[in-house]
């Protein structure tokens, strides 16, 4: 019985995984870009390709992405606060000197 068997050579010969085989499977060694998983391999064509599709997130980097994402909303709802107090700051500025002017001309 044949079988494909993937192995480390570098740690005395440990088996990863092993199938039995009639001799029609096909491998190929492929450099997964980060954040992608591989889908299936393009077969069409002379030269096979991977096929990549994205990694799903974790649930630790969704809850990071929804944390970066809550505190730039508050930064920027800081931000609002800060110009509307500023602004009203000015308004009453505006207000009181206005007073001012009417009690000196009466």
């Amino acid at each position: 019985m044949k079988m494909l068997v993937v192995y480390e050579p570098s740690n005395s010969g440990s088996i990863l995984y092993m199938v039995p085989t009639n001799g029609t499977y096909k491998t190929l060694e492929v450099e997964v870009p980060e954040g992608k998983m591989l889908e299936r391999i393009e077969l069409s064509g002379e030269d096979w390709q991977p096929v990549f599709i994205d990694q799903p997130m974790t649930l630790n980097k969704k809850i990071e992405k929804e944390l970066e994402d809550a505190k730039a909303e508050r930064n920027e709802m800081k931000e609002n606060q800060r110009i509307m107090k500023l602004a009203f700051a000015e308004m009453m500025n505006s207000m009181a000197k206005g007073e001012e002017n009417e009690e000196g001309e009466g």
